[in-house]
């Protein structure tokens, strides 16, 4: 199968996003398909990548046929108008169709790809577009309190809405994030869910049975110091234990996010908590390297992924594959990957004031042994989950739902409207 994907963000880039597209281009070409991939980046490339990807880079804001487009357009939309344009220019250049493009709804970057296959005469008429849902920067913006009827951002969500609506197939990598979608109204179409693709056979993670155990009271966080990440009421259900007694050192290892007051994160803790950092008992330390990053999880105790709001994290799946306990809130797909047996990890639900404290004080209690235990049924289960042996075949299958999907919404097609389907979803619901 030949593939085109377009994408906001490719390793070395660092997110959710670019880590993802890393495992399935090393999926997809080892299984023998094609992938080409277009992506911003610092400098301009058409080369082909040590596993067979091929990776074209387009530098923002400086390659399109309408130099003037950038004095009025914000960066989501004329990041989509130069990847839809490079897009068609490749297509154009090689005469190479692929099977299907796969593009993501963040930013809307779809956006001006979907429409012009809708009104232009492009080659990329008769191919089918299928949208991998990540979530939306509108979605983001309402988890994090901040203004999503201000200028540009109002248009960038009502851009990825009509990108939803238009694609021929839609994919979310968790029930959590198409149910969540669903509830908001982006769209009433069906949306198929199937788990990132985050364990490499053919990689193996340090060994867990090393000499090397779990090092008690010792707590960390990985990601983005963001409020959509539930870092606040982590620090401040953290900062409770504290006072109430409980022995514990929890870390924080991000990079940095502004709030809706203008301030960023990383400022708020250390002004409030200054006091348990000084104690010791708080840590904040700034983005790694993944190298770094597992080899500082190879000491932990427990992974905390305390968020509002998830799709279905990368550093949920790394940490459950490094055999590490996670405790993790029930408002996103790490629920999903841990199960609710309490085999596999702790799960905890914000909406209950001591659900967290309960979560956390089990798996402080825990022996050396029961700890080791049950990070090797978590790295089971993630691998039962994500293991590429998994995820391909059903990717795959996907793909050829998606062309099946287009060759019958061509006949039926359209012109997609996203205030019309807003407007039907409030009068159903």
């Amino acid at each position: 199968m030949h593939l085109l994907i377009l994408t906001s963000e490719f390793p070395p880039d660092l997110g959710g996003i670019a880590t993802y597209l890393e495992h399935s281009a090393r999926m997809l070409t080892r299984a023998g398909h094609h992938v080409t991939i277009i992506a911003p980046g610092d400098a301009r490339c058409d080369k082909q990548l040590p596993d067979g990807t091929r990776l074209i880079r387009l530098i923002p804001h400086q390659t399109t046929s309408v130099p003037a487009f950038f004095q009025t357009l914000s960066h989501w939309p004329a990041l989509s108008y130069e990847i839809a344009e490079t897009a068609i220019n490749h297509l154009r250049s090689t005469g190479d169709l692929p099977d299907v493009i796969e593009v993501q709804e963040y930013g809307a970057l779809g956006y001006y790809l979907l429409q012009r296959r809708l009104v232009d005469e492009t080659p990329l008429r008769d191919i089918p577009i299928l949208v991998h849902l990540h979530s939306p920067h509108s979605e983001n913006l309402r988890v994090n309190q901040m203004a999503r009827y201000r200028f540009p951002d109002y248009w960038v969500g009502q851009m990825e809405k009509f990108c939803i609506n238009a694609a021929d197939a839609l994919l979310s990598p968790s029930r959590f994030l198409r149910d969540k979608l669903l509830k908001q109204g982006f769209t009433d179409r069906s949306i198929d869910v199937i788990p990132y693709a985050g364990i490499d056979p053919s990689i193996l993670i340090e060994d867990f049975d090393s000499p090397v155990d779990p090092q008690p009271e010792d707590i960390v966080y990985i990601g983005r110091l963001e409020v959509r990440k539930g870092v606040l009421p982590l620090v401040k259900a953290s900062a409770r234990l504290w006072a109430e007694g409980t022995d514990f050192r929890l870390t924080l290892i991000g990079g940095d996010t502004v709030d809706a007051t203008g301030r960023t994160v990383g400022t708020i803790v250390r002004e409030k908590y200054r006091h348990f950092i000084r104690s010791g008992h708080l840590t904040l330390l700034e983005a790694m390297p993944q190298e770094q990053v597992l080899a500082r999880l190879r000491s932990a105790w427990a992974v905390v992924v305390p968020s509002l709001y998830e799709n279905y994290p990368y550093a949920c799946i790394e940490a459950m594959a490094a055999g590490k306990v996670v405790v993790a809130s029930t408002s996103g797909g790490q629920a999903e990957m841990i199960g609710s047996d309490g085999q596999a990890g702790w799960l905890f639900d914000w909406a209950d004031d001591r659900s967290f404290d309960c979560a956390l004080l089990s798996a402080l209690s825990m022996t050396v042994d029961e700890n080791r235990a049950m990070g090797a049924r978590a790295r089971q289960r993630i691998a039962t989950l994500t293991s590429y042996d998994v995820i391909l075949p059903e990717r795959i299958a996907h793909y050829q739902k998606t062309i099946e999907q287009a060759s019958t919404w061509r006949r039926s097609r359209i012109f997609p409207s996203v205030m019309i389907v807003s407007c039907l979803f409030r009068m159903i619901h």
